[in-house]
């Protein structure tokens, strides 16, 4: 991995560098590392000028469990890869000689940690912080998720890393996260479905279905959807009149409810710091959103996103597919080149018929809608203070 770095990483840096560096073409050598297969051990900060980064267990900062006891741990190498590329400087032509190349919001993590041996059981991007990790995990998940993006702009270190069997992301705080695989959070649940031999290289176990299978399986279905959406109700968060999964989605963790309930819309979901999805099914008087009438989704401004971040409004009917139209218009976007009013606000009419000017137009049918919003890398703090679009009803005839 550490050669592979040194090859690949300046066409990564040159496609996530400032605008106003030349082409990096430099060679910095290859990254540090330090290597290790003890089952009990503690890593300190590489950028605190330690070449020797991985201690004695409980003599650094950060502690670890590697393996299950002594006699089965990961040889696992440790690389440097935050001071690798800061390493990576260019003169501004302002004063400052050494100034990094890469953008301001690019994050990257502390250290890419791999099994050498032939097995390749795992390949992590680990993160350490001195602070808690209530504190650090929204700054933490997205130095992980840009650390990801980088290594795959390579086709040669992406190839690199699918080939282990388990990739995962870790971030250890001041309160002491150790590096061991998901199953151990699961132990609990594992042993709790392997009884009916879900697992593994098991073969489900039939003989627990009684009855008629395919109409208890109808029934369960309904019933569960209610329960996991009572349940899930304590991850909704607002935006505006908008409804949104929060945190823990896409990094559920245990909370198997909450997963479940999201697999039943789509399985898989982005977590917040990549992408948020507030949906709306009724109008600021509360009525049911519906293609009969026609409504204004009024912009005070555009959702707020970091760096490199862009959002869409698309609609859809109450079957959840997309509404064909006239002009085959499904959503608006940062791109779609909305006309503002003289205040720098927005109107997008949603209606059936196309009003005289389509520019800001939406078409929704007529029957039932509803509207998912889709912001990507959102700047989380902003959004806090940010007016969220509203939907007003308007006479027909208005739209025009």
């Amino acid at each position: 991995m550490e050669q592979l770095l040194r090859q690949e990483i300046s066409g990564v840096i040159n496609q996530i560098q400032r605008a106003e560096a030349p082409p990096c073409t430099e060679d910095e050598g290859t990254p540090q590392y330090n290597d290790t297969n003890e089952h009990l051990f503690s890593v300190v900060d590489a950028r605190d000028n330690d070449t020797h980064f991985i201690k004695t267990f409980n003599e650094g900062a950060f502690h670890y469990i590697n393996g299950k006891d002594n006699t089965v741990t990961y040889c696992l190498r440790f690389i440097c890869y935050d001071e690798y590329l800061h390493r990576f400087t260019f003169d501004d032509g302002h004063g400052n000689a050494h100034k990094s190349r890469l953008k301001d919001g690019v994050k990257v993590a502390d250290f890419l940690v791999y099994d050498m041996s032939d097995e390749k059981v795992y390949f992590i991007v680990q993160e350490l912080s001195r602070e808690n990790i209530s504190n650090k995990r929204r700054a933490g998940k997205k130095q992980l998720s840009d650390t990801l993006n980088q290594l795959y702009k390579s086709n040669s270190i992406a190839n690199f890393i699918d080939g282990f069997q388990t990739k995962v992301c870790y971030l250890s705080a001041k309160d002491d996260r150790r590096m061991e695989g998901p199953e151990q959070n699961d132990k609990e649940m594992l042993e709790k479905i392997a009884a009916v031999n879900i697992g593994p290289g098991m073969e489900f176990d039939t003989s627990v279905l009684t009855g008629d299978v395919a109409e208890n399986w109808k029934t369960m279905l309904t019933e569960i959807r209610l329960k996991l959406i009572k349940e899930g109700q304590k991850f909704s968060k607002k935006l505006g009149q908008w409804d949104y999964f929060g945190e823990p989605i896409g990094d559920f963790n245990t909370e198997y409810v909450y997963r479940a309930l999201v697999a039943l819309a789509g399985l898989g979901a982005n977590t917040v710091e990549v992408a948020l999805y507030p949906k709306i099914e009724q109008d600021a008087d509360g009525n049911t959103l519906t293609g009969e009438k026609s409504y204004i989704l009024h912009f005070e401004s555009y959702p707020q996103v970091l760096e490199g971040g862009f959002w869409s409004v698309t609609a859809y009917g109450d079957d959840d597919f997309l509404i064909d139209n006239p002009i085959d218009r499904y959503c608006i976007n940062d791109r779609s080149g909305l006309q503002a009013n003289d205040d720098g606000s927005v109107d997008v009419i949603l209606s059936e018929d196309a009003p005289k000017d389509t520019t800001n137009w939406l078409p929704v049918g007529d029957g039932g809608f509803h509207l998912y919003m889709r912001i990507y890398t959102p700047d989380m703090d902003a959004l806090e203070t940010w007016t969220a679009p509203t939907i007003t009803e308007i006479d027909p005839s208005k739209a025009n």
